[in-house]
């Protein structure tokens, strides 16, 4: 699974789940300057009832196929 395929995934199911607490669910993987450096290593985040928001990242990404890159960078070929 690729990392756009996993972010779809999170804001589908999440969204799906129509709890009380979460006022929205949001990809946010794209972003100024996404499409020529996909590294934004914040995926989803959730608004909460109370105010608060969380955020679902992605340290590290690797497998099979994987150019190699740091912690919370992305490689091209992973998303």
């Amino acid at each position: 699974m690729k990392i756009k395929e996993l972010t779809d995934h999170l804001v589908r199911e999440l969204t799906a789940l129509d709890h009380d607490e979460f006022v929205s669910v949001a990809d946010v993987s794209k972003g100024p300057g996404s499409e020529s450096e996909p590294y934004n290593h914040v995926l989803v985040t959730v608004e909460h009832a109370n105010g608060a928001r969380s955020a679902i990242q992605v340290m590290q990404v690797t497998g099979p196929g994987i150019a190699p890159a740091g912690e919370y960078r992305i490689p091209a070929n992973g998303w």
